[in-house]
Formats: structure tokens, C-alpha cells, sequence
């Protein structure tokens, strides 16, 4: 119950780091070319998760796209994708623009926008495990730190992390992490 209750915390950072950066943009609704847009280094959806992207294409094209994925700039025509993959993947797919929100965010600023985004559909235990260790190699933050901040015990913490000391050859072998736990 406890981790519920931090969890609720993580869409108020959001909101709140948001409205920090009205004054650099108004967090408009943008148009842009897919083609134009990277996957961030620090993605945790993993290739067994994005689900059928024909059908949310098709979805999109048909009904319009519902929620904006979330991008920072990387360049001058150049996008990396923060959130929101699963909806880039199926607008590159269809040749269809994606609507995006451009955020001015550091890394971990993005990161923990990128958690609050999957709060709503949860991920494997796999990829957050994959997605944090990344964190913590580059020095992003450091365990204890995203422990507390993601809403976990030390003890949960470690053992979700477990998964990353896992050899990638076995990981190889596993075709759908969703059913494997820690």
C-alpha cells in the first residue's frame, strides 16, 4: 500500500516539472515526421512489450492519436523519444505524423517522467530492472536515491535488480520476459 502512495507522487513531480518550464514553452501539441525521432538511450520498453503495432497503428490512422508522446530535442531537426514509444513505433509504422509534447528536461527529470508515463501500463519487472541499471551505470542517480524515488524498499530494490546480473545469453533464451519474476 505503502508503494501505491509514493507512486501517485510521481504524476505530481511531472505536473509540477511541467509547469517549472512553462516559461521556456507553452507544452504545446506539435505535428512531427516519426522518421525524425530517436528512441532514448534510456528506454525501458522492451521489444517483447510493444505489443501489436499494427493494431494501434491501424488504431491511430483510423481514430486519431489520443495522447501526445512526450520528446526532447536532440537537434535541429532531431527528436528522442522520452514516452510514448509504443504510440512513435505505430505513427513511423503507418507513415502518419506522431503529436508530441517537447520537454526541456535533464536526464533524470526525464526519467522519472518516462516512470510516471508507464505507472498507467505497467512494464515487466525485466525491463524496469534493464531500464535502471542503465541509470545507475551512467550515474544518473544512485540506487538508494531511485529506490526511494520509484517508492521501493532497498530490499525490493535490490532483488528487482537482480534481473540485470542475469547473463544476456539466458535472456537470449527467454522469449517473453512478462513471465518470468524476480
Amino acid at each position: 500500500m505503502k508503494n501505491k502512495d509514493k507512486s501517485k507522487d510521481f504524476g505530481k513531480i511531472f505536473i509540477t516539472n511541467t509547469a517549472e518550464n512553462k516559461s521556456r514553452t507553452e507544452n504545446n501539441v506539435i505535428k512531427i515526421d516519426p522518421e525524425n525521432c530517436t528512441n532514448w538511450k534510456y528506454s525501458d520498453r522492451n521489444h517483447f512489450e510493444l505489443g501489436d503495432l499494427n493494431v494501434l497503428g491501424n488504431d491511430i490512422k483510423k481514430n486519431g492519436q489520443i495522447q501526445p508522446i512526450v520528446v526532447r530535442k536532440k537537434n535541429k531537426n532531431s527528436y528522442e523519444v522520452i514516452a510514448g514509444e509504443r504510440r512513435w513505433r505505430a505513427c513511423k509504422l503507418m507513415g502518419i505524423p506522431v503529436m508530441a509534447i517537447e520537454i526541456f528536461k535533464d536526464d533524470m527529470s526525464s526519467f522519472l517522467a518516462q516512470y510516471s508515463e508507464n505507472i498507467k501500463r505497467s512494464i515487466s519487472p525485466y525491463s524496469k530492472s534493464m531500464s535502471y541499471r542503465r541509470v545507475l551505470d551512467d550515474n544518473i542517480i544512485t540506487q538508494n536515491e531511485l529506490a526511494e524515488k520509484i517508492g521501493m524498499s532497498k530490499s525490493s530494490f535490490s532483488e528487482l535488480m537482480s534481473f540485470s546480473f542475469v547473463s544476456q545469453k539466458l535472456w537470449d533464451s527467454v522469449e517473453d520476459m512478462t513471465k518470468v519474476s524476480s
